[in-house]
């Protein structure tokens, strides 16, 4: 079932990847009107989980940091022990990039 369902995350990945299916694999590739809602005949699964697959393989899924890894670049980029860098204010590139505004300070 895992695999089912793999290579049907991967189909609609590849599928939104193809507004309006003009240069969609199965249309380019195998010359098939390819339509959500379009029944796959049995003798073409193999073909067309081929298809999904080997586009997958050909456009990964783009993997980020956790937080905790871009949490130790920041400590690495900022003096490298996390007790001097947790007291220390972020940055205003960093801030703007969380939506993040400023402290107003009374005096």
């Amino acid at each position: 079932m895992a695999e089912f369902q793999e290579v049907m995350r991967q189909y609609k990945r590849m599928c939104k990847s193809y507004p309006g299916c003009s240069d969609c694999p199965f249309r380019v590739e195998l010359g098939w009107d390819c339509q959500p809602d379009a029944l796959v005949e049995e003798e073409d699964f193999d073909i067309w989980e081929t298809t999904v697959m080997e586009w997958a393989r050909s456009h990964p899924e783009p993997i980020y940091p956790t937080l905790r890894e871009v949490f130790n670049r920041m400590v690495n980029k900022m003096g490298g022990r996390w007790d001097d860098v947790l007291d220390k204010p972020i940055t205003a590139t960093l801030a703007k990039e969380f939506n993040i505004e400023p402290i107003k300070k009374e005096y």
